[in-house]
């Protein structure tokens, strides 16, 4: 086995050399730092546990898959998760751009776009099917119609038609691997 097929494993290696880095910070009087560090630690050797889990006959092959769904599915997945991000994320951006104060009404307090990396932070959000406050503060822009139907072709390609893609990928790949199994 090499490092690829056991993502588990590098995880586990890169929480060790973290661990020699929080040393340095901790001499550096970092503490800030090490505390991140020390959060990272923490999430990069739980998964270390499941590359034990594997010898076991009712859980290896689940664990298996996992590995199989993180490395092909997932990262397929994300590439074309993070094309449309950005690409909506760049549209509302320039949408919000047009954003206008008013204070006859109480939703148009501030941007909810009103920078670059904050529309791809909002965008990602949006895509977890929270997008109240972006769109009803769509109503404050000089573009409301047009981001009210960027509003529907985003809600329809992201939050339906790509996590259902990302759902037939992962019952793709448990179906090959239950077949390698029997």
């Amino acid at each position: 086995e090499n490092l690829s097929t056991v993502p588990s494993r590098v995880l586990f290696l890169v929480a060790c050399v973290m661990v020699m880095v929080m040393a340095c910070f901790r001499a550096l009087c970092m503490n800030e730092a090490e505390d991140v560090l020390a959060v990272l630690v923490m999430l990069c050797t739980g998964p270390y546990f499941l590359f034990f889990c594997r010898g076991f006959k009712t859980v290896g092959p689940f664990v298996t898959m996992i590995y199989t769904m993180l490395v092909g599915d997932l990262l397929r997945f994300v590439t074309i998760y993070f094309v449309f991000i950005m690409g909506f994320s760049q549209a509302y951006f320039i949408i919000f751009n047009s954003f206008h104060d008013t204070n006859e009404r109480s939703n148009c307090i501030s941007s909810p776009m009103p920078t670059a990396a904050e529309s791809v932070m909002k965008m990602f959000i949006m895509s977890l099917a929270n997008f109240g406050d972006t769109y009803s503060a769509l109503e404050c822009t000089d573009h409301t119609i047009t981001g009210k139907t960027l509003f529907m072709v985003f809600t329809a390609i992201v939050s339906i038609l790509l996590i259902n893609l990302l759902i037939a990928m992962m019952g793709n790949t448990y179906e090959r691997i239950a077949e390698m199994k029997n």
